[in-house]
């Protein structure tokens, strides 16, 4: 039996039917000739073969009167978890991200194991796939990358076979500290009349009492609830659209040396444009930059457990210009004070004021003040590393790793990247409100790298010319 922290317990409050807090991956392999087993209904049955372990075999205790703890699930069902689905002959993506959006728009039952895992036949090429659910109390996207990875082989050779529920990962501790302050934030919260009298006030004044309370500093943190309202901030339903994009990891490092920023910075103004061309579609100019939540991870780097450790920065994007390069440049400049900020809070004041604030949105949502608010933020954007090797499964070669992951109160729209064997594989999730065409967003990133390209291009012709 162990406690839940913080944060694991506030993904678990948060969730609703329309905004479920798992955290998935849609991996695609394409069949290698030396895996022994023939098909993947086969090499399923034999990965069904090895029993769960923590936490893969525990479920949620919610029978005592203090807080919910997990316990050990004696007979975890692994042919209820572990499922096999095939698409009709002939399918294309298409019929794959409808699949997944379906899979991904349910909550998981929380009197099992809080995770599910679907072997899928038939994709283009003889290629299968394998989408994992998890939720987000279990672990964060960090964590879940890690694990999933560690599942895989470095050579086509290697055909040892353990499934990412029969690895063994210990959750982290629950520090004293963090039960005090748990008890504290649910105490504040049951007050929710006085709370929500607060949220239209959300300045540094009224901010600063609580980063007081968490271990921080005044004015160390961007204030929250400033991002223009969009249509990207319609109220969530259970319908979902998904989408899937694949970046060269070369090309983006030449574009940030090329200008002084980072992939990181890349990725967000990929994003950035994207979205500013989707609301240019329906003929709708923000009058300022977009929000863009960006988790944050406070863990330790030797740190090797599930659970959660992060915190949500909220980041502007650009404004003002359409040069691709400039506005390259302004996203850099602004999530480096970012990062400064947020690095002047301790691992545990930037832990707890992401679920002081994500608090707050949700009851923005429940109490209909979301609809008179700035929202928390437009997008949620996160980038995690991955190996640098090619991996396989039983001989099978990993040829997609897209991240699928879950949205914050008051945003719609989740945009995760993975970065692994020098491709960056984009994982698009969205209320269907909001965005009905996730594949939209998609291509115009894929042309936001291209029109990033060129006009560096245009920039050196332009240079040599003026030395010359």
């Amino acid at each position: 039996m162990s406690k839940l922290s913080v944060l694991d317990l506030a993904f678990l409050a948060l969730e609703t039917a329309a905004n479920p807090k798992h955290v998935a991956g849609l991996a695609v392999f394409k069949p290698g000739r030396s895996g022994p087993r023939s098909r993947p209904r086969e090499l399923l049955q034999q990965m069904k073969q090895v029993p769960a372990a923590p936490p893969f075999n525990q479920k949620l205790d919610t029978s005592l009167l203090s807080m919910p703890r997990w316990v050990e699930d004696p007979d975890t069902d692994l042919d209820w978890h572990v499922r096999h689905l095939a698409l009709p002959q002939a399918s294309d993506g298409h019929d794959l991200m409808l699949l997944v959006s379906q899979l991904h728009a349910t909550t998981l039952d929380r009197s099992r194991p809080l995770w599910e895992c679907y072997l899928i036949e038939g994709l283009e090429d003889g290629n299968f796939a394998i989408y994992i659910k998890v939720h987000h109390a279990y672990m964060d996207g960090m964590s879940m990358a890690r694990r999933l990875t560690g599942t895989l082989n470095s050579s086509a050779k290697d055909l040892r076979l353990m499934p990412f529920w029969g690895l063994k990962l210990q959750r982290p501790k629950v520090r004293p500290h963090e039960t005090d302050l748990l008890q504290q934030l649910l105490g504040r919260l049951r007050s929710a009349g006085t709370i929500a009298k607060s949220i239209p006030m959300m300045g540094g004044l009224a901010v600063s009492p609580w980063l007081k309370a968490l271990g921080g500093k005044k004015h160390a943190i961007p204030i929250p609830f400033t991002a223009p309202r969009t249509r990207l901030n319609e109220p969530l339903t259970p319908a979902r659209s998904t989408a899937l994009a694949s970046l060269s990891l070369a090309r983006m490092k030449r574009v940030a040396k090329a200008t002084g920023t980072t992939v990181n910075d890349v990725l967000l103004s990929l994003s950035d444009g994207a979205l500013l061309a989707y609301l240019d579609h329906f003929g709708e100019k923000p009058q300022e930059p977009l929000i863009a939540q960006m988790p944050i991870s406070v863990r330790r780097k030797d740190a090797d457990s599930g659970g959660n450790q992060i915190t949500v920065a909220q980041v502007e994007l650009s404004f003002g210009s359409r040069d691709p390069v400039e506005r390259l440049k302004q996203i850099s400049q602004r999530t480096a004070n970012v990062k400064n900020q947020y690095g002047r809070l301790s691992e545990f004041a930037a832990t707890n004021y992401t679920v002081l604030v994500q608090s707050l949105a949700q009851l923005a949502d429940v109490t209909g003040l979301n609809r008179r608010l700035p929202p928390l933020g437009n997008v949620v954007v996160s980038n995690v590393l991955g190996p640098k090797e090619a991996l396989y499964l039983d001989g099978a070669k990993l040829v997609g790793m897209y991240p699928i992951s879950t949205m914050p109160p008051g945003v719609s729209l989740n945009i995760t990247f993975f970065t692994t064997a020098g491709t960056v594989y984009a994982g698009i999730v969205a209320g269907r409100e909001a965005i009905s065409d996730s594949a939209f967003l998609a291509e115009q990133m894929e042309n936001g790298l291209n029109q990033l390209t060129r006009r560096l291009r245009q920039k050196a012709r332009k240079s040599s010319r003026a030395r010359n």
